[in-house]
């Protein structure tokens, strides 16, 4: 009976080794699988998936903006529907809209003005919390309410006013000051608090559909 415990224990040993490597490395898989340089392996550049892989989705036109003037002159040369695509970590088939002029915002991902003093930064909305914590890190200084995942983009955050791990900061409109918006027509404005405030409301947390 003792020697059939002791094989039994063995088993279950080399069972929890294997049970422990296998997690280590589907770890290492769900790393990796979410990387902010994910692309799609399809050669047809008009298939836009996100970072799972499940949901390709065929488009009129992809825009890879790196200027503001760019995404203006796309939409109004445009007449059907519009998409957004950012880090692509939208789950389900939200990333893009069959037969749509579709922006990936991934390159649209510079800073663009930094006040060390107010604490200020303005970055286009396709850097990611990584990038942006890497910008400000050599001042000492870091982002107080983002997403837990870095590989996000900010605008895909903004999108759906998202909250990090610290709850009690609140979600992340409590960080922004104002933005500039592009309307489906091609006007640019700025909204704030204080400045077509129902638009700086609605836009953030307004999943991309204003804008």
């Amino acid at each position: 009976m003792r020697k059939l415990f002791n094989v039994l224990r063995r088993l279950l040993l080399t069972g929890a080794v294997f049970l422990g490597i296998t997690l280590i490395v589907a770890a290492i898989i769900v790393q990796f699988s979410g990387d902010s340089e994910f692309t799609d392996p399809t050669s047809d550049l008009l298939i836009v998936n996100d970072v799972t892989g499940l949901n390709p989705i065929r488009v009129a036109q992809v825009v890879r903006p790196v200027e503001t003037n760019e995404i203006v002159e796309a939409i109004e040369s445009s007449s059907g529907p519009i998409s957004i695509g950012g880090g692509r970590y939208s789950m389900g088939g939200q990333t893009a809209f069959e037969d749509s002029l579709h922006f990936d915002m991934r390159g649209f991902n510079k800073v663009l003005k930094f006040d060390q003093s107010a604490k200020l930064i303005t970055v286009q909305p396709g850097i990611t919390w990584r990038d942006l914590q890497e910008y400000i890190d050599p001042y000492d200084l870091s982002v107080r309410i983002m997403q837990t995942y870095s590989n996000f983009t900010v605008g895909g955050s903004l999108s759906v006013n998202v909250h990090g791990r610290y709850v009690g900061e609140g979600p992340l409109i409590q960080s922004v000051e104002s933005l500039n918006l592009v309307l489906s027509s091609g006007q640019e404005l700025t909204a704030s608090r204080a400045e077509n405030k129902e638009i700086f409301f609605g836009v953030i947390g307004g999943y991309g559909g204003l804008g």
